[in-house]
């Protein structure tokens, strides 16, 4: 899991399935909106594409939680 302390994350699934948030399976046409803070993780459960748009831009914004 991760997450970020001052960016927002869109996730658009284009092809495919994962899962995220540990439970919720998201498939193509699906949008994944991440607030700051808010922990998640990404699994690909078939070949999946997806666009990932991030804002503002923040750099070494990315914090990675142990289990």
């Amino acid at each position: 899991k991760h997450f970020h302390k001052i960016a927002k994350e869109l996730t658009l699934i284009i092809s495919g399935k994962a899962i995220v948030f540990d439970n919720i399976v998201v498939s193509s046409g699906d949008i994944v909106e991440i607030e700051p803070g808010e922990a998640t993780a990404f699994e690909a459960i078939e070949d999946c594409t997806n666009l990932v748009v991030k804002y503002p831009g923040a750099t070494n914004d990315k914090y990675i939680m142990e289990n």
